[in-house]
């Protein structure tokens, strides 16, 4: 479709044949302070394809993309605002905020996509937290979750085709 990732993390477990592909990034990853390893990746989106809005389970995490490859026409909505990436530079959001991303352009898209505990936590506040997203993530309000942000996709999906025919 239009976005593809090569997971390092997912659901906090290592994909570790990606992980062995790119060694230096994973090491950089696993050294930041405050990393949380529930969904870590490259994403790339491609030519003219949208991720429709969405929403985190929770916001207690900052989520950090990294602009690699960033063409024209390409920009993200967080709430009511727009921004675009710069390539080198991180552009840091709440994720539990409605978002979502465009690619106007004629060239992918790609950021590396990671994670935070946001600073309020202590240590052993993450502890918890983290016990806790294993188990949400295991149970039945994580597939609720899921189901009705693909749902909501869906809806708006079909909606922009309704637009835009």
């Amino acid at each position: 479709g239009g976005w593809n990732t090569f997971n390092f993390f997912f659901f906090g477990k290592k994909v570790e044949d990606n992980c062995a592909q790119c060694p230096e990034t994973t090491r950089i990853l696993e050294s930041l302070p405050r990393f949380e390893r529930d969904h870590v990746m490259f994403s790339a989106l491609n030519p003219h394809a949208r991720i429709p809005p969405h929403t985190g389970p929770m916001n207690g995490i900052l989520r950090a993309h990294l602009g690699l490859v960033v063409p024209r026409g390409c920009y993200i909505r967080v709430g009511p605002q727009e921004q675009t990436w710069e390539e080198g530079k991180i552009m840091v959001f709440d994720d539990s905020f409605e978002h979502e991303v465009f690619n106007h352009s004629d060239s992918v898209r790609i950021v590396l996509f990671a994670n935070f505990w946001h600073p309020c936590f202590s240590e052993k506040e993450i502890s918890v937290l983290e016990r806790f997203r294993a188990a949400y993530e295991r149970g039945p309000f994580a597939m609720v979750h899921e189901q009705n942000q693909a749902a909501k996709r869906a809806h708006d999906l079909e909606v922009n085709r309704v637009a835009h025919a």
